[in-house]
């Protein structure tokens, strides 16, 4: 999972950011851009979530939001996957630390075995077990499902990769 939120959220003292991370996910910070007014989700490249709601409780409880769920429209959430990508490229990984009894690098920041690791600030990918895929660092890092993903994103493969 992969959430890429405004600058907002690394400045504010409770923010999505710190929900996310403590929750598992993958989050990165797009700093050019003072606002990011997508309310976007794609889940597992299939289904499209979009609309005015904000995913908070006041959206849910107090305020007059619409939800668009999209399914079957491969094309239309394929656009929106490329977007995300996009600005996931220019984007770095959020600096909130998870905290609590369960506060260790989730897996989603380290990678898993199968993962296809890049690193964020030289945009070089690296594909399992090419050598430097095992040590970059967690704060450095992002993972994708596919080579394409990586590319898309603006990543290159790294040369000492076959």
């Amino acid at each position: 999972m992969l959430a890429v939120l405004d600058k907002s959220n690394e400045t504010e003292k409770y923010s999505a950011a710190t929900f996310l991370v403590n929750a598992g996910i993958q989050t990165l910070i797009d700093a050019q851009h003072a606002i990011a007014h997508n309310q976007v989700m794609v889940i597992d490249s299939a289904t499209l979530i979009t609309g005015s709601f904000n995913f908070t409780k006041a959206a849910e409880e107090k305020h007059a939001e619409n939800l668009l769920v999209i399914t079957e429209a491969p094309e239309l959430v394929k656009a929106y996957e490329q977007n995300i990508m996009a600005h996931a490229a220019h984007s770095h990984p959020s600096g909130r630390q998870a905290s609590g009894p369960s506060a260790e690098i989730p897996a989603a920041m380290t990678g898993r075995d199968g993962d296809i690791h890049g690193n964020t600030h030289s945009r070089i990918y690296h594909l399992p077990g090419c050598p430097g895929s095992a040590g970059m660092q967690p704060m450095s890092l992002v993972t994708f499902g596919r080579e394409a993903e990586a590319q898309q994103a603006g990543y290159r493969k790294a040369k000492n990769c076959p």
